[in-house]
């Protein structure tokens, strides 16, 4: 398999290393416990803001993770990456507030995309939040 962290996707991939070495303690195990604490002492040493971040991140990642620890963050890279391209976003409802908004929106005979948009549009014009130009000019960095 042919992979390699990159300078465009180094904070990606430093970000997710670092989390499953937060959140799961089974991420990196080694017969060798010494080997074990290199590898972490490494991975911290390791500034992904320096222009040798991505060689070093890839290095590591070829040094210490396994073939199925390389799968996984290569997917999450590209999941990542997916979703930096698309211009769409997700959110988490509760079933009765998604079953509510969906029988609003069915009833202006609207999608429940279409029916948020229209409510958040009618309400944007009325509170004109100052932070809502702000979020427009980051968005287009």
């Amino acid at each position: 398999m042919r992979f390699s962290i990159t300078t465009e996707n180094k904070k990606d991939a430093w970000a997710y290393i670092f989390n499953k070495l937060q959140n799961d303690s089974t991420y990196l195990i080694f017969d060798d416990l010494k080997k074990e604490d290199k590898a972490k002492a490494l991975f911290r040493s390791i500034n992904f803001n320096d222009e040798s971040a991505a060689k070093e991140l890839d290095t590591w990642c070829k040094n210490y993770l396994q073939d199925k620890q390389l799968n996984s963050l290569r997917a999450a890279l590209r999941k990542k990456s997916s979703r930096r391209n698309k211009d769409v976003l997700s959110i988490e409802l509760d079933r009765d507030v998604y079953s509510d908004l969906n029988d609003l929106a069915a009833a202006e005979d609207m999608t429940l995309k279409d029916y948020l948009a229209m409510l958040i549009q009618d309400r944007y014009h009325e509170v004109k939040p100052p932070v809502a130009n702000r979020s427009k000019q980051r968005k287009k960095c």
